[in-house]
């Protein structure tokens, strides 16, 4: 299956916007509308890089994040950062690794929130306003959630938190139209309730769907397809779709690419963006899949990328 047979069927998921004929030659798409976030283990920083540029040109990082150089961060993230993540229209970006998370205010470069959580922190997920969820692996197995409203925000000893056990879940996403929580495990893809009463957190398995019925064995990066109710999903074998309206694997769009640690669509859904590791867990190179192709699309010299993602430009 090709996959640019992926990328425009996915369009007709959508339930608002353009619609593509199957079998029309596709226009080409547009350039990218949005600018390259990266997690570089090579100086533990989360980065903006500006699409259009080259990454060595010395006016293409747009912005930076390091944890030595923000102290209102006191406590988490001890080690490697293994999630950048935009939030609020790309104003904020949320990280999480080493023992920890944070949401950063791109304007102030500054936390607005952060927390601690066990074992080995691998993504992180707003739900509305004033919750946080994180997923952790090695040494804890848990998606955690976090009460962050108010001053609890940057006082993590007044967080109300609660950890609920997993294999081995390496994604999240917010559906914030059916309030409900999806979680990539290594067993599969489960859609939970999340409740709160102001003091305790509830989390519950309301449906899973195994990553065998999808031919995988552990699934890794979970993101969703704008603007359509199409779930994407990296995984050890291959890049996989969810369809979260008629809850069915859209195996014939499956593209096999092994090991992807981030896969992230473009706003417009015409691309998609690619951590694809070069040794162990990183990659210097960002590579792009478009109209069917998969190409290196920047590269970075000394880059020591875990994930890569798009991020919204802010005027």
């Amino acid at each position: 299956v090709h996959a640019e047979r992926c990328v425009f069927d996915l369009r007709r998921a959508k339930t608002r916007g353009l619609m593509v004929t199957i079998g029309a030659a596709p226009p080409p798409p547009p350039p990218p509308a949005e600018d390259i976030l990266v997690i570089n283990d090579a100086d533990q920083s989360v980065a903006i890089y500006d699409s259009t540029l080259p990454m060595d040109d010395p006016k293409a990082m747009l912005w930076r994040w390091r944890k030595a150089d923000d102290p209102t961060v006191t406590s988490g993230l001890t080690g490697g950062f293994a999630e950048g993540k935009p939030f609020a229209d790309g104003t904020q970006v949320g990280v999480a690794g080493g023992g920890g998370w944070a949401i950063i205010d791109r304007a102030t470069c500054k936390a607005v929130a952060f927390g601690t959580a066990g074992g080995s922190p691998h993504t992180i997920e707003r739900i509305g306003a004033n919750i946080v969820a994180v997923a952790s692996t090695t040494g804890a197995h848990a998606v955690y959630l976090y009460d962050i409203e108010g001053e609890k925000a940057l006082n993590p000893s007044q967080q109300h938190a609660k950890s609920f056990g997993f294999h081995y879940p390496h994604g999240l996403c917010w559906d914030a139209a059916a309030s409900r929580l999806y979680v990539a495990d290594s067993d599969g893809l489960h859609r939970c309730v999340v409740g709160y009463d102001g003091t305790t957190f509830t989390l519950t398995k309301e449906k899973s769907f195994p990553s065998s019925a999808a031919g995988v064995t552990h699934i890794h990066d979970l993101r969703p397809i704008a603007g359509t109710t199409v779930l994407a999903m990296s995984s050890i074998e291959k890049l996989i779709f969810f369809d979260t309206a008629t809850e069915k694997w859209l195996k014939e769009r499956f593209i096999t690419c092994p090991d992807a640690k981030s896969f992230d669509p473009s706003a417009d859904a015409q691309r998609f963006i690619l951590s694809i590791p070069e040794t162990s867990w990183i990659t210097s190179t960002a590579t792009l899949l478009e109209r069917g192709r998969f190409s290196a699309y920047r590269h970075r010299t000394g880059g020591q990328f875990y994930k890569i993602r798009w991020m919204p430009r802010v005027k």
